[in-house]
């Protein structure tokens, strides 16, 4: 295993209503990108939905996004 698969991860859980990415997602992804960086952790999006908004959740502080559809 590398180091870069040994960071721990901040994990913020978002989904889309009616096709939008909620405000609230972006503002978690914010903090926890602030606190990923204080112990070298990694800010993560668990992204519900059909929308394609990995973009939005990477430029919010995600480092990784994983994408869930159902």
């Amino acid at each position: 295993m590398s180091p870069e698969s040994l960071r721990r991860e901040i994990w913020v859980v978002c989904a889309d209503r009616d096709g939008e990415i909620p405000d609230v997602c972006f503002e978690l992804l914010g903090k926890a990108a602030f606190l990923a960086a204080r112990d070298d952790s990694r800010a993560c999006a668990v992204f519900f939905g059909e929308t394609p908004g990995a973009p939005a959740l990477f430029a919010s502080g995600a480092e990784k996004v994983y994408l869930l559809s159902g």
